[in-house]
């Protein structure tokens, strides 16, 4: 198994602490890369620490990184923050597929910021999609 398939199993197994051990030893050995500045944030948004999230997903931004999964992260953390116009405007730059199901974790953020937002009629349509 290598240095990734355990990083991700420990996340999928919810083994915080292993999992950000593994990922400094993955930091060391490769440097910040796409894959570390995902599995970081994962780890960071589990465990609440939405501040430090959002500092390693700027220094992520400014490195050149991004696309769908950085946005969604981005509008996981922002939401969190309860800055929801701003967590609108990187879902916004995902790309929704044809399978709402390969979509469901934006879906679902999107009903939840148009619901603290007070857009009933916007989350109800969201979370049915």
């Amino acid at each position: 198994m290598t240095l990734q398939e355990e990083i991700i199993q420990c996340i999928q197994d919810l083994n915080v602490s292993d999992a950000f051990s593994k990922i400094k030893e993955y930091e060391e050995h490769y440097g910040r890369d796409e894959f570390y500045y995902l599995s970081m944030s994962d780890l960071l948004i589990y465990e609440e620490m939405t501040e430090e999230a959002m500092l390693l997903m700027n220094e992520a931004e400014i490195e050149g990184y991004s696309g769908p999964l950085f946005y969604e992260r981005m509008g996981d953390i922002l939401y969190a923050l309860e800055r929801y116009d701003e967590a609108l405007d990187y879902l916004n730059r995902c790309d929704l597929g044809d399978d709402p199901l390969d979509d469901l974790h934006i879906l679902y953020l999107y009903g939840k910021i148009y619901s603290k937002q007070g857009k009933y009629k916007e989350a109800i349509q969201a979370f049915e999609d």
